[in-house]
């Protein structure tokens, strides 16, 4: 799941990069899932369903990477990664 989620975040830069939309914060730090996401979706890059369906994502990727195992099962794993599979880069 965090390799999946790490996936996920980098097709989301790229996504932004294509777009001119930043890629780190005012302290050079750069953005993780959520932020990328809610930037693309500002700029309209994306509408709110494809917003709304990578915030489950990132909290499956958050909590693999703090060892909250029990807080996902492996068909959400497995959802996860035909996500972003299919994930367009648009």
């Amino acid at each position: 799941a965090v390799i999946i989620g790490g996936v996920l975040e980098d097709k989301l830069r790229q996504l932004s990069t294509k777009h001119n939309l930043p890629l780190k914060d005012n302290k050079d730090k750069y953005f993780t899932i959520d932020p990328l996401n809610n930037n693309l979706y500002t700029a309209g890059v994306y509408n709110l369903t494809i917003q709304k369906e990578i915030i489950p994502l990132a909290d499956i990727r958050n909590n693999a990477a703090h060892g909250k195992y029990g807080a996902y099962d492996a068909k959400q794993v497995s959802k996860f990664y035909q996500y972003v599979l299919d994930f367009k880069q648009e």
